[in-house]
């Protein structure tokens, strides 16, 4: 486990997204947190790639619980989407959920 300060929050996405998603490929941190440039005042940016669509509605709301120290930002897409990206890129719109869904 790393020590940045976005570490637990996003082991505890991971962890919630594991639970909830029996369809789940992967879970990807990308962002400033990626590559090292994460500060006070950047969000947790998590892409969720699954086999078939998730209900983002459900999926937000659960995840509210699993961050404390972040807003999150969470972009969910099919792997048949992720298997060929192409503008525009097919994904759920991406919801903020620093203090509220509202999906």
């Amino acid at each position: 486990m790393t020590n940045e300060p976005w570490s637990e929050d996003a082991a505890r996405v991971e962890a919630a997204c594991r639970r909830m998603l029996p369809e789940l490929v992967g879970v990807y941190l990308h962002g400033s947190a990626a590559p090292g440039g994460f500060t006070s005042a950047s969000d947790l940016d998590i892409l969720v790639i699954a086999d078939s669509p998730v209900p983002i509605a459900g999926v937000g709301q659960s995840l509210l619980g699993a961050v404390s120290e972040f807003p999150l930002e969470l972009s969910i897409v099919t792997s048949a989407a992720a298997a060929g990206p192409a503008p525009p890129f097919p994904s759920v719109p991406r919801a903020s959920l620093a203090t509220s869904f509202t999906g």
